[in-house]
């Protein structure tokens, strides 16, 4: 697997991430509207209900209606302190996943730059290496030309010395003959 395949998986899983950080965000925000209306519907069944028995019992009743509004006041400021932290979390989860694809996006550009070097040195490489072996291919050639040139030429010669060497024979003969 190369490095590219590896970089590209890498990306999916951090794209996949990042969208499911976007659907947990949109489940959270749906939970917190439900929460939100079931806390209204407590609260205003909380209101009639108190309402109801304040036109009986008054006086009684007031000490409970204020203990009941600072409990809800504290459990609304929770779900809001929770939301807060909630988002707090959030963003500093995706400022994390925007960091690391901005790393990953830099790493791949390095990666790629060298690459390309790598690319351009081996065309360069390939490309001086055509050029030698055309050179070569020409010299062998030559070479081929003049091996042909000179075995003419060796055989030319074995001609001439064979030709001289039957002349001295014969001229040998001639004079052991006039000599004897």
């Amino acid at each position: 697997m190369g490095e590219m395949e590896i970089m590209e998986e890498k990306i999916d899983a951090l794209y996949g991430l990042v969208q499911q950080i976007a659907i947990e965000l949109k489940q959270t925000r749906q939970e917190l509207n439900t929460t939100k209306g079931e806390l209204t519907e407590q609260i205003n069944g909380v209101r009639e209900e108190l309402t109801e028995q304040i036109t009986g019992v008054q006086e009684e009743l007031r000490g409970e209606i204020a203990g009941t509004r600072t409990e809800l006041g504290a459990q609304v400021t929770d779900v809001r302190n929770q939301l807060h932290n909630t988002r707090q979390e959030l963003g500093a989860q995706i400022t994390g996943v925007r960091e690391e694809l901005y790393d990953t996006r830099r790493d791949l550009t390095d990666r790629l730059n060298r690459m390309e070097q790598r690319l351009n040195a081996t065309f360069n490489q390939v490309g001086m290496l055509s050029e030698f072996r055309v050179e070569v291919l020409h010299k062998l050639e030559e070479l081929g030309e003049s091996q042909n040139s000179m075995s003419a030429m060796l055989g030319e010669h074995d001609i001439k010395i064979r030709n001289l060497s039957s002349k001295l024979s014969k001229l040998q003969l001639n004079i052991l003959r006039r000599s004897g």
